[in-house]
C-alpha cells in the first residue's frame, strides 16, 4: 500500500530475518543467561524498475519503518501478559 501511495512498483520483495540467541538460557544451562535474543537482523529485498527514481525509494524505506507494527514492537516492547491455567484430567 505504501509502494502505491508512492508510485513505486514493486516486482520482487523479499524479507529474512535472524537472530542471535544463547539457548543456555532457554535451556536452563546457565540462569545468568538472558532468556531471549540478543539481536535481530532484518534483511529486506526489494527488486523495482530501472526507472524507479531514488528520493521514492528512500521515502519507500522510511516510511515502512515508519509503519511497520512488527518493528515497532520489535524496538520498543510492549506489555504482555501471561494466563496460565493448568486443568487436571481426572
Amino acid at each position: 500500500m505504501i509502494a502505491d501511495l508512492l508510485g513505486v512498483q514493486i516486482l520482487d520483495l523479499r524479507v529474512e530475518v535472524t537472530g542471535d540467541v544463547d539457548v543456555r538460557g532457554a535451556l536452563a544451562i546457565d540462569r545468568s543467561v538472558k532468556v531471549g535474543f540478543r539481536s535481530m537482523n532484518c534483511h529486506v529485498r526489494v527488486r523495482v524498475p530501472q526507472s524507479t527514481e531514488q528520493p521514492r525509494l528512500a521515502a519507500l524505506r522510511k516510511q515502512a519503518e515508519a509503519s511497520c507494527v512488527t518493528l515497532d514492537t520489535l524496538r520498543s516492547g510492549i506489555p504482555v501478559a501471561v494466563d496460565f491455567a493448568v486443568e487436571i484430567d481426572t
